[in-house]
């Protein structure tokens, strides 16, 4: 039994990678760009950045904060 096993596996799981790999649908792609999502008036936002969140001791937290047109 258990050598039925292990040569069901021997089969099942180099055939599971190569799918992977060969049926990835990657063929093509220019992968050396970043993906940027974008959205009208993006540029138009208020920053207001490093403010500081927490203080642990010397350490300090900071965060950046984006505020839409108009909201303020």
């Amino acid at each position: 039994m258990k050598k039925a096993r292990s040569f069901r596996l021997a089969i099942i799981v180099p055939w599971i990678l190569a799918s992977i790999f060969l049926f990835t649908p990657l063929n093509g792609q220019d992968l050396s760009q970043p993906i940027v999502y974008s959205v009208p008036g993006m540029d138009k936002v208020e920053v207001r950045p490093n403010l500081i969140y927490k203080r642990d001791g010397r350490d300090e937290m900071k965060m950046d904060i984006y505020i839409p047109a108009g909201l303020i």
